[in-house]
């Protein structure tokens, strides 16, 4: 997977005047994530992810206190694997707007598409008090706009607002969820069944209903689907070839479109 030259990382806050020149005004962070907009706009776009959806305006403005916003462009690294931690008490990162990437490469240079992470989402390491390594390697992969909790801080926090806790909660066991997912797709099913899994997945997190069926909202390269499930990118060449001869999918502009989803649910089925 080949990924861009990563650029500065900024270390912003709601108070920083530093902003990143977007590539494409297109995939802009939103005008509420602009350093001149209060911190009243962050409360409105954490109160709209699904996590925190419960929690009153005062427990939203508890959170956003102690945390720091941060902006990512696109393809720039929030960390590599095997880089040792700058921060010795840990971090965990709430994604208001945008996308990462989480990844892991072997020894021979072999890398693994973990999981893809939208607003909702959180990724972070937290410690044991030491200066950990990074066990995988985290790229933006448009503008992104994050909320970073240190892990002393989410602790207190945690501790003196138990819906605080119990969204955070949630957030943890949704990723878990998740890698039980992956464990479990690799160790039972086989490439066609992964692939058919992963795009159904794709589709329902990105995919954009029309007349023709459901077109994925982000262009996928043979090579991250690959990744994704753990296959050769030959194989997943030779399934796409075969699922666009049954007629369950096509593709529109580098866009691929998912004519029949029930028949990817047949082959997905364990």
């Amino acid at each position: 997977m080949s990924v861009l030259a990563p650029a500065p990382l900024p270390a912003l806050t709601p108070r920083s005047s530093a902003w990143p020149q977007w590539e494409s005004a297109a995939v802009a962070p939103p005008a509420w994530a602009a350093p001149r907009s209060d911190a009243a706009r962050l409360v409105g776009a954490l109160s709209r992810l699904p996590p925190f959806a419960a929690l009153d305006r005062s427990q939203l403005w508890t959170l956003v206190r102690a945390a720091e916003r941060r902006v990512f462009a696109r393809n720039q690294i929030v960390w590599r694997q095997g880089e040792q931690q700058l921060d010795a008490v840990g971090a965990i990162y709430l994604i208001l707007h945008g996308q990462v990437r989480l990844t892991v490469a072997s020894r021979t240079g072999r890398e693994v598409v973990l999981s893809v992470l939208d607003p909702g989402d959180s990724f972070g390491e937290l410690t044991n008090g030491d200066r950990d390594r990074h066990s995988r390697t985290v790229m933006a992969t448009c503008p992104t706009v994050v909320l970073g909790m240190r892990e002393d801080a989410l602790i207190e926090l945690c501790r003196h607002s138990p819906d605080v806790a119990l969204a955070l909660l949630k957030l943890l066991a949704k990723r878990f969820r998740d890698a039980m997912k992956l464990v479990e797709d690799r160790a039972f099913f086989f490439v066609r069944a992964r692939l058919a899994r992963q795009l159904l997945s794709l589709a329902a997190a990105h995919g954009q209903a029309g007349p023709r069926g459901i077109r994925m909202g982000r262009r996928l390269t043979q090579r991250e689907l690959a990744s994704a499930i753990g296959a050769s990118r030959e194989s997943v060449n030779k399934q796409l070839a075969r699922f666009r001869r049954r007629g369950i999918l096509t593709s529109d502009r580098s866009h691929l479109v998912i004519l029949r989803p029930d028949a990817l649910e047949a082959l997905g089925s364990p």
